[in-house]
């Protein structure tokens, strides 16, 4: 595969953006835990010290989960774009002889689907697995 210097740009913006939230995530994270000792002078009168730690331990968890989510969100894009994942489903749809209206509507539609469908797992997760740790989740499988 060939690769123009357009690609080349856009993998490159990808790979800083991938890092950059990485690297934001990773930060936000040191700090709740460093700072997970004590509760802020401000709220000391109305939070205790075991909530403010369980809150430090749920933004930990929620903000690891969300660095997955880059990480998926990032090769999702690949897999859609170089990976010829689009060409693939464009093909898909055009087989059916629609007009372009009608093909590309169901382009993007099955796009979006797709797209929940590979999301699902971390929803999840984050609903059934970190909100049921931390007591936050009220929800059965059944009305999610």
């Amino acid at each position: 595969m060939t690769m123009n210097i357009f690609g080349g740009l856009v993998l490159a913006a990808l790979a800083a953006g991938v890092a950059t939230q990485i690297w934001l995530a990773a930060r936000q994270a040191r700090y709740v835990n460093r700072h997970a000792g004590a509760v802020p002078a401000a709220f000391s009168d109305k939070i205790g010290l075991d909530a403010h730690q369980k809150a430090a331990r749920y933004t930990v968890a929620k903000t690891r989960l969300g660095v997955f989510g880059v990480g998926l969100s990032a090769v999702l894009l690949l897999l859609w774009t170089f990976g010829g994942g689009l060409e693939f489903l464009d093909n898909v749809w055009r087989r059916a002889g629609w007009n372009d209206v009608y093909t590309g509507a169901a382009l993007m539609i099955s796009f979006m689907l797709i797209g929940l469908v590979a999301e699902l797992p971390t929803s999840l997760y984050a609903t059934f697995v970190i909100e049921e740790q931390f007591g936050f989740n009220k929800m059965t499988g059944t009305l999610f």
